[in-house]
């Protein structure tokens, strides 16, 4: 199955997907929330909910600027439509897979599609993650240093989604095994040759191995170059990839506001990206119904308890859910010409056969040394085809 197979598959699941989980939210805000009736419960004010989508899409921007930052320093030459195509694609085809997972996948086969070689499309997602959490660790411990969440603890939250001290014997227990493993496979031949059969290595080698050999040293190309030339792009990319996720993470701020209540934006800001990070540990396909649930326990203290429902309902709609719809929308679009162009029937033309031309020919005088039964010359008229007329028309 080819990869632009998988996005239309993520499209339709997107399509169906999102109204169902849209109508499952307004059924909880309805179970959930102190107001009884769907009218009542529409209270958002409309220039805040605008700002709020702004800050939602904008962040496809930056990450166009970013792709386009290496698309001219790798000389890829990559169309600005191709690359927004890989961009939507990542975010559609997250909707199919776990937070953690996410649709990084669909980028790099949409490259991959558009001539570049899965070290480069690999290289160019690696690099994208690194620019991604370069400054965070900076600029999160800052931000709780001086703007701290008055009713949350980072390590308490964190430690309860953490493996207990209890369980770290049973891990090393696992990993000393492994350890054993491994040793005696380097150290006796017989364990290797073991391994060999039992795993299939040769296959492994061949299809696996070698292409995995062929991407790092792709990948370690892009690295040599971005070392040599490709710094600043590298720290001007990472700025980018800061501001994108801040405007990511104050989608529910200008939501709170149009909402009626007083958050402060660095304390919110903070929130959303704990959030986020624990969405990572939701094992469902793009975190669906668990990360309202989380949501509501980050948030649950900050804004009053009968409107924790809504601002869940509202904070997945435009932070996920309409982004989603958007991204499949224009996906949709960028794939109708392709669609049109198979569709596209060619009509053929009937040539009608051509009756061969009758053609006089003069028999000359043949010397009596050579035959004394011919005498004379004679005319005679032969049916032949014409040589500028093919004696049979492709059908």
């Amino acid at each position: 199955m080819t990869i632009s197979l998988l996005i239309r598959r993520a499209i339709r699941i997107t399509l169906f997907v999102i109204p169902l989980a849209i109508f499952g939210n307004i059924i909880y805000t309805l179970l959930a929330s102190e107001k009884s009736n769907l009218l009542s419960i529409i209270e958002l004010h409309p220039g805040w909910l605008m700002l709020a989508i702004v800050l939602s899409l904008s962040p496809w921007i930056f990450s166009l600027i970013r792709l386009s930052v290496w698309n001219h320093f790798f000389d890829l030459k990559l169309k600005k439509r191709e690359m927004a195509e890989a961009i939507l694609a990542n975010e559609v085809a997250a909707i199919t897979t776990p937070t953690a997972v996410g649709g990084g996948y669909a980028k790099i086969g949409i490259l991959i599609l558009r001539g570049i070689s899965p070290g480069m499309a690999t290289s160019l997602m690696v690099i994208g993650s690194i620019e991604d959490y370069l400054l965070f660790p900076i600029l999160i411990p800052l931000c709780w240093y001086f703007f701290p969440p008055g009713d949350i603890k980072l390590l308490e939250t964190l430690g309860e989604y953490l493996p207990s001290a209890a369980n770290y014997q049973n891990y090393l227990l696992v990993i000393g095994a492994l350890a054993i493993l491994g040793c005696s496979a380097l150290l006796f031949s017989s364990v290797r040759r073991y391994f060999a059969n039992f795993f299939e290595l040769s296959w492994w080698h061949n299809k696996v191995f070698s292409t995995l050999m062929k991407a790092l040293i792709d990948f370690k190309t892009a690295f040599i170059l971005i070392s040599k030339g490709g710094k600043r792009r590298l720290l001007l990319n990472a700025f980018l990839a800061t501001t994108q996720w801040i405007l990511r993470y104050s989608v529910f701020t200008a939501l709170a506001f149009g909402l009626g209540f007083s958050p402060g934006v660095v304390e919110f800001f903070l929130l959303q990206w704990l959030v986020f990070m624990l969405l990572n540990i939701v094992p469902t396909p793009g975190a669906i119904g668990g990360a309202e649930m989380v949501f509501v326990y980050i948030f649950e203290g900050f804004i009053p308890a009968g409107s924790l429902a809504i601002a869940a309902s509202y904070w997945r709609f435009v932070s996920t859910y309409l982004q989603l719809l958007v991204a499949a929308l224009i996906l949709v679009l960028f794939e109708r010409p392709e669609f049109n162009l198979h569709k596209k029937q060619v009509q053929s033309k009937t040539v009608p056969r051509l009756s061969p031309e009758r053609l006089q020919v003069t028999v000359v005088d043949i010397p009596t040394s050579l035959s004394s039964e011919l005498e004379g010359s004679h005319t005679e008229e032969i049916d032949e085809p014409n040589p500028q007329i093919p004696s049979r028309i492709p059908g």
